[in-house]
């Protein structure tokens, strides 16, 4: 999976944000709480003991999630991350080290009775989504320890059908001087 191509959706709205992905090529990795799906972390507790639960809760807290996608040209994904087509879908691979690169599974919250390894579970919840995210076919990278950067290799910029033609051109001539080696599309 590490030598995958994965896709991020991004508004232009922050431009000097978009500026520090390419400059630096990486990512911010967020909490999960502050993932756009509010059922992000809840998971169907069948009989855990409280003190499990709070090793659980504890355990999720110290994982951070950049999300990404294995697909480039999804109307939903341009509509909800790329600023209704007016942005651009990076298209990276992930170089950072001690970081999971994992699928999600779209069968809702995951079904907890037993924990042996309060990390393992809490990674198995953050994996969890509910069937109706199914179209971002999601890859997460998780980081722990409260790292808040995932490193990554941009190989090509896809540009928004909306996009407004000075930002185009003075992202190419951005990429010429720190990406060099960037393909673009659209």
């Amino acid at each position: 999976m590490r030598n995958a191509i994965y896709y991020k959706y991004r508004s232009l709205e922050n431009f000097e944000r978009f500026i520090n992905i390419l400059v630096n090529e990486r990512f911010y990795a967020a909490s999960y709480k502050d993932l756009n799906d509010i059922m992000e972390g809840l998971y169907i507790d069948l009989g855990l003991k409280p003190k499990v639960s709070r090793e659980i809760k504890n355990a999720k807290e110290n994982y951070r999630i950049c999300s990404f996608s294995k697909i480039n040209n999804h109307p939903l994904l341009w509509a909800h991350y790329a600023d209704g087509s007016k942005g651009v879908c990076i298209g990276c691979r992930i170089t950072g080290q001690n970081v999971s690169i994992e699928n999600v599974t779209y069968t809702g919250l995951a079904e907890i009775k037993n924990c042996f390894e309060a990390n393992i579970t809490a990674k198995e919840i953050l994996l969890h989504k509910e069937a109706t995210w199914e179209y971002e076919e999601e890859v997460r990278v998780l980081t722990k320890n409260g790292a808040k950067q995932v490193k990554v290799k941009i190989e090509e910029i896809i540009f928004g059908k909306r996009i407004a033609l000075e930002r185009k051109k003075l992202i190419k001539d951005i990429c010429e001087k720190f990406l060099p080696n960037v393909k673009f599309k659209g």
